[in-house]
């Protein structure tokens, strides 16, 4: 959420700070560019490296990926854990209500339909790329 300008300017704290841990700087980078500052809003479990067996491909149906030594998709995931937020209070005191919600990106994937155990084929799989704060 964006404060109002001020004329008294702030001491600027950075959004990554080298001593921040590698979790920490990981999540933090996540929302760099959307925002000049960013505080962790949402519990999150980061998966480095991880290499799913289903996935969602872009018209969200479920499917296999294909992980073996022909092909495989492996990236770090970055998923919200789902919990609810309780109301706050934001700018003028109005009271928000917020919630979690996850930002992704489409890495290419060879996949096929679960149960299916047809061929794999090329596809584009959603990688949950972290959590973001929406405000209503």
């Amino acid at each position: 959420m964006a404060a109002a300008s001020t004329s008294v300017l702030e001491p600027q704290v950075p959004v990554v700070a080298p001593s921040d841990s590698i979790v920490l700087r990981k999540r933090k980078s996540i929302l760099v560019g959307l925002s000049e500052h960013t505080e962790e809003v949402c519990k999150t479990r980061i998966r480095q490296n991880h290499r799913p067996q289903y996935g969602h491909i872009a018209n969200g149906s479920r499917v296999e990926i294909q992980q073996d030594e022909d092909s495989f998709l492996e990236a770090t995931f970055v998923e919200c854990l789902g919990e609810n937020r309780p109301p706050c209070h934001g700018v003028d005191h109005d009271l928000f209500i917020s919630e979690c919600v996850t930002v992704y990106e489409h890495r290419p994937a060879n996949v096929r339909v679960v149960k299916t155990g047809g061929p794999y084929f090329p596809a584009t799989i959603r990688v949950s790329l972290g959590s973001i704060l929406t405000v209503s």
